[in-house]
């Protein structure tokens, strides 16, 4: 494998795991601290936000094992296949909405 393609897996797990670690920290928070909330009128809100970045972790996980499987698999695989790419289109879009539900909630406090 060469250089750069060494560099781009290199950013891509990384990055991966930067969103792991953000919808981790930022699910712990609003669970350790509900009543920042307005839990009576927007309850269900929150719940959604806490489902959406609990996907984010997981896609993020099966991500990173699919990359390494692949990995292993074969030396010249590219981070564009359809498992690896979707799996983190949906951990991106699913750690957006969640952060924008909390965001929402916070607005309207």
């Amino acid at each position: 494998m060469n250089e750069e393609k060494k560099l781009s897996l290199d950013i891509a797990v990384q990055s991966i795991k930067l969103l792991i670690a953000l919808a981790t920290s930022v699910l712990a928070f609003t669970v350790t601290f509900p009543t920042g909330f307005n839990q009576h009128c927007i309850g269900w809100l929150i719940k959604i936000a806490w489902i959406f970045l609990t996907v984010s972790v997981v896609s993020g996980v099966l991500v990173l094992h699919k990359i390494i499987g692949t990995l292993e698999k074969n030396k010249n695989f590219s981070l564009y296949e359809s498992w690896i790419r979707g799996l983190s289109l949906i951990q991106i879009f699913s750690f957006l909405l969640g952060v924008s539900c909390i965001a929402f909630l916070m607005l309207i406090k």
